[in-house]
């Protein structure tokens, strides 16, 4: 089973071919205002990378939120069009779900906390228990002392970028540090489940789950 992967919610955006769970190629880029130039280029470098043709796939995934608008949108475009063009299905796999899943399938903890940075004191938040059981729905939450009072029981691991946050409020100490980054790899055990189940998006319908609309500044001439 082999899947090219595309993620796009942050900054660090990335590209990779994974068979059975090993990762044949994987491409990073820490710059997204290149995405846009550079992802097409990347998916063929990838390819050649693991002497692989579109063909030759089981399907595309994606990353499918929340994070960045603009990575969302052009990831999940680009992969719309290769499906199209493929007859390949696509599989979205949440942002925040494809973050805790190294530590939902290691079975160490008994919750975890997967949080992408949002504007300001604000994260993108997910919460599961340690079979992999979402326990709070995707959110946009605003950090405090008491915010996550409920899930603290335990052994529990955050995961994402929003961990740099986190270091000045009274939780911080009583819960560890899981994976920072978005990693295009890390979607295929997720999406592995998707496949075998034939969970797959509707192309023409898909959109990104973005959670927050875009923040565009409005032009200040006349």
């Amino acid at each position: 089973m082999v899947f090219l992967c595309l993620e796009g919610s942050t900054d660090e955006w990335s590209v990779a071919l994974v068979e059975n769970g090993k990762v044949l190629s994987e491409l990073a880029f820490d710059q997204q205002s290149s995405m846009a130039a550079q992802l097409t280029p990347a998916i063929g470098q990838a390819l050649s990378a693991a002497e692989r043709k579109i063909a030759e796939l089981n399907a595309i995934v994606i990353s499918s939120g929340p994070g960045s608008y603009t990575g969302l949108r052009i990831i999940a475009s680009t992969a719309k069009g290769l499906c199209l063009g493929s007859g390949l299905p696509l599989i979205a796999i949440p942002t925040l779900k494809s973050l805790a899943w190294q530590a939902i399938e290691s079975q160490k903890y008994d919750c975890i906390i997967s949080m992408l940075d949002a504007r300001r004191q604000d994260v993108f938040c997910c919460i599961y228990d340690g079979q992999g059981t979402e326990i709070l729905e995707p959110s946009l939450i605003t950090l405090t002392d008491e915010c996550f009072d409920p899930y603290l029981n335990g052994k529990v691991v955050v995961c994402g970028n929003g961990q740099k946050k986190i270091s000045s409020y009274k939780w911080a100490s009583k819960v560890q540090s899981g994976p920072s980054q978005c990693q295009a790899s890390t979607l295929y055990g997720p999406a592995r489940l998707s496949f075998e189940a034939k969970n797959f998006e509707n192309i023409a319908s898909f959109s990104p789950f973005y959670l927050l609309p875009p923040n565009i500044t409005q032009s200040k001439k006349v």
